[in-house]
């Protein structure tokens, strides 16, 4: 399939220029963070390497770009690694799908109990920029905050001979995107919770997926599902109930003894035929990375 009129898409501005798109910091840095974490002069701007893959039918375009080698990419692996130290310190925080499994082993669900899960749509190209910002800025000091801005402000990539820019959300690829996706989810997972009239039993979040136990019944679990699509007209939810309950890369279901089952998932285009180099592998792996 090929991509016609990327420029027309909700997100994305075509640089018309016959040229390269600048990289020049306008804030100064010191020295030493320069040295390691710029690169000079700047290269060609990081490709986009994959579009059908993301486009759902009325959805955003969902460009997945290769950061490696870009401009940028030390200078977001640096600050990757100072948000990190931010992140992961919520009791809803889930680290990978492994640790997840062991959670789901000690909750038990009640009768009336609603198993749950929230998926918010298109994450990485609604996250809101301006509000992550104002965000950080109550962790960093300005000069490191001049560096977020540039990072988060700077989505340029190149497609079929074409310069374009990602001005809405963040760029999927990007070393800082998943931390900073991470981070203005736990805010606004923070945020949700207290301002809800009505909470769940437990909440469990990886990144975009939120798994609920929910003791209030059907009629409050769609007014809590409203609630979170009223928060931030950028982040919306859609909602799973009951059966099977897709969670990172596990199928989650409830048992008759009050307990929750899990089975590995798998997608409709998954063929079931290991490549040839794996074909003897008997063990699980996980697909999904860890976060912080």
């Amino acid at each position: 399939m090929r991509i016609h009129h990327l420029e027309d898409r909700p997100g994305i501005l075509l640089i018309r220029q016959n040229e390269k798109p600048h990289y020049r910091l306008k804030n100064p840095l010191t020295q030493k963070i320069y040295e390691n974490n710029c690169v000079r002069p700047a290269p060609d701007p990081q490709d986009c390497t994959d579009f059908q893959r993301y486009i759902k039918s009325g959805g955003p375009l969902r460009p997945n770009v290769s950061n490696i080698g870009a401009p940028t990419y030390q200078l977001s692996k640096y600050l990757a690694g100072l948000l990190s130290q931010l992140i992961g310190n919520s009791a809803h925080h889930v680290k990978n799908s492994f640790q997840f499994v062991q959670v789901l082993e000690s909750l038990r669900v009640q009768p009336e109990d609603l198993v749950v899960s929230f998926d918010v749509v298109s994450l990485f190209t609604n996250v809101p920029i301006v509000d992550s910002l104002e965000h950080l800025s109550h962790h960093f000091e300005d000069d490191v905050m001049a560096l977020f801005k540039h990072i988060l402000t700077s989505t340029y990539f190149r497609f079929d001979g074409q310069f374009y820019e990602q001005t809405d959300g963040v760029a999927m690829g990007s070393t800082l995107s998943s931390v900073i996706a991470n981070f203005f989810m736990e805010n606004f997972e923070k945020k949700a919770i207290e301002q809800a009239t009505h909470k769940p039993v437990c909440s469990f979040r990886y990144v975009d997926d939120t798994f609920v136990i929910w003791p209030h019944g059907q009629e409050k679990v769609t007014e809590f599902l409203n609630h979170l699509n009223g928060l931030h007209n950028k982040i919306q939810f859609t909602m799973e109930k009951e059966g099977y309950l897709p969670i990172l890369d596990i199928d989650i279901y409830s048992k008759t003894d009050g307990s929750l089952g899990h089975k590995v998932s798998q997608k409709t285009t998954h063929t079931n035929l290991p490549t040839p180099e794996f074909a003897s592998l008997s063990c699980y792996t996980n697909n999904q990375p860890s976060l912080p």
